[in-house]
């Protein structure tokens, strides 16, 4: 937490902040994706644009969430391929502890040719290194043509701040400080925010999208679990993956341990 008090101590942004049980109404467990990548010493400038049109969310007095998330994939890196080479539809598979919330779920992300990304989660008791029965059941109902096994491929933490738009159906949420980790290799990417618009549909005025948008900053299709397995997962093929990337490759802060 120490790099995001960093970046947040000269000039307070105050959003007006709600509970968990407030957002429950923008879940938009359906819905349409936007992402952009922006050096983190923007963001406070960034969010002192729209403090006024979005709430946040506050859990036990803290705005910025911690998440633990380890990915699983097949032994082929089917799910790693689906997204690099455009294939629809396309499926994420992960564990997540939302660590101060106190929660963990499994969750599957499906995106469609139509650009929409559907999310289903079953609740679990903590992150496993292996499926239980219960979660290899909901897998199957999720993805039918899943015949390889699933073994634990990349661990992803970041700590999220989000925000939800006062007028219309839209969440915002932003990463920062994201640590990856592939056994005993790792590596940090500290110096840039990840900031995702997800909104029901691709007709909306979004406040904090205009004001990126006067940043000069484009949307990325940006994929933590992507960028992760491209640079850990040695021989991987990621030549489709590289002009999107290279922003984040050429940083001087890009960390490796």
């Amino acid at each position: 937490m120490s790099r995001i008090n960093e970046h947040f101590q000269s000039v307070p942004v105050r959003f007006q902040c709600i509970n968990l049980d407030d957002i429950q109404q923008v879940a938009l467990m359906n819905r349409v994706d936007t992402k952009y990548t922006i050096p983190s010493n923007q963001l406070q400038h960034l969010l002192s644009q729209v403090q006024d049109e979005y709430q946040s969310l506050e859990i036990g007095g803290v705005i910025w969430q911690r998440y633990q998330t380890l990915y699983f994939d097949t032994p082929e890196f089917r799910f790693y391929h689906q997204h690099h080479n455009g294939v629809f539809p396309r499926y994420k598979v992960r564990l997540r502890q939302y660590v101060d919330s106190n929660s963990c779920f499994l969750e599957i992300k499906r995106k469609s040719n139509k650009g929409r990304t559907e999310k289903r989660r079953l609740p679990i008791s903590d992150i496993h290194t292996a499926l239980t029965p219960d979660s290899r059941d909901f897998l199957k109902l999720q993805i039918p043509d899943l015949n390889s096994g699933l073994s634990p491929a990349l661990w992803v933490s970041f700590s999220r701040l989000t925000l939800i738009n006062k007028e219309a159906s839209e969440r915002i949420t932003i990463d920062l400080d994201l640590r990856f980790k592939r056994g005993e290799d790792t590596f940090q990417l500290p110096e840039f925010a990840v900031i995702e618009v997800k909104r029901d549909g691709k007709n909306h005025t979004s406040p904090l999208t205009k004001a990126i948008q006067q940043l000069r900053v484009p949307s990325k299709r940006m994929s933590k679990y992507c960028f992760g397995v491209m640079n850990l997962v040695p021989d991987v093929k990621h030549n489709l993956f590289k002009e999107r990337f290279n922003h984040l490759l050429k940083n001087e802060h890009f960390l490796t341990a």
